[in-house]
This record gives structure tokens, sequence and C-alpha cells, in this order.
């Protein structure tokens, strides 16, 4: 039985979905930069500040701390 080969990059699945977190949270911030539509720009900067929250979050997971996930207001 021959073993198969895997190429490509590995990455940590924490620095991967870090990176996610952090790749999101910009392209919130450049959408809201770019929209004259008030309630919209308000909306992608919340939705920007809660990819904050989640890198934070993993950042905590990946360093094996103790993080509680708090409540979500986004839909409140």
């Amino acid at each position: 039985m021959r073993k198969r080969k895997t190429g490509g990059l590995k990455m940590n699945i924490f620095d991967f979905a870090m990176q996610m977190e952090k790749d999101g949270e910009q392209y919130y911030r450049n959408s809201a930069q770019k929209t004259q539509n008030v309630g919209l720009k308000k909306i992608l900067g919340m939705l920007a500040d809660a990819e904050v929250k989640h890198y934070d979050i993993l950042q905590k997971m990946k360093k094996n701390e103790t993080t509680q996930l708090p409540d979500s207001e986004i839909l409140s």
C-alpha cells in the first residue's frame, strides 16, 4: 500500500481562521467607506467590529486561554 503525498502549505487552523477574520474586517471596512447609504455603512461597521471580536476569541483559544463567547447583539 502506497502512502499518498499531500502537497501544499501546512497552516495552523487558528492562524487560518484568524487571517479570515482580519480579511473579513478589512472587507467590511472598505465596503463601508465606499457606500453613501448611512444604514448600510452602520451595518458594515458592526460586521467589521464583530470580526475583531472573533479574532480576539480565536487568539485566546490558540493560546489555550479561557474565553467566554459573548452574546450576539447583531440581530437585536
